[in-house]
């Protein structure tokens, strides 16, 4: 699977990591139209990540306040930026909330904080996008399913976001 890279001297992006989605997995059809790719979706607050047909889109700090379902100054201004990269695009958004794993606390199942800060989140990326709200899925992740595993836990304070071609 072959995938176009925009910028690998960007921050938090790799040479062995997409910027964009792969316009096909199968061989290209004996016709002169292109199939469609997700635009460039590298930015310096983001890591990106092959997930399936289209790219995981990990934020490299944190977004919300300790117990809380308010953004950061920091967490709001980093999804202002990267939503207005999806400004004209037509892709699918899903955004899943995180919360941070407590010892006594449940593994499996996902979280209502998780679900707030997905909405949080979502309501900040279609105003700067420019797209209706309706327009992204929210989600909660599972609690074992932290973006940033064995780092701080302020870090997993977050949202992460999977982008597919519609």
């Amino acid at each position: 699977m072959a995938f176009a890279v925009h910028s690998p001297e960007s921050p938090g992006v790799s040479p062995d990591v997409p910027a964009a989605i792969p316009a096909s997995t199968s061989p290209p059809a004996s016709s002169s139209a292109a199939a469609p790719a997700l635009p460039p979706l590298a930015s310096p607050d983001v890591r990106l990540e092959p997930s399936g047909t289209g790219v995981r889109v990990v934020f490299l700090r944190g977004m919300f306040l300790p117990d809380s379902t308010t953004l950061t100054p920091d967490g709001r201004r980093q999804l202002e930026s990267w939503g207005q990269l999806l400004r004209g695009k037509d892709v699918r958004v899903t955004v899943l909330g995180h919360g941070v794993t407590t010892p006594d606390g449940p593994a499996t199942g996902g979280s209502t904080t998780a679900v707030a800060r997905a909405a949080a989140a979502a309501e900040v990326l279609a105003d700067a996008a420019g797209k209706p709200l309706t327009a992204f899925a929210l989600r909660s992740a599972e609690q074992s399913d932290v973006p940033h595993p064995g780092g701080d836990p302020a870090l997993n304070r977050t949202v992460t976001l999977q982008v597919d071609l519609p």
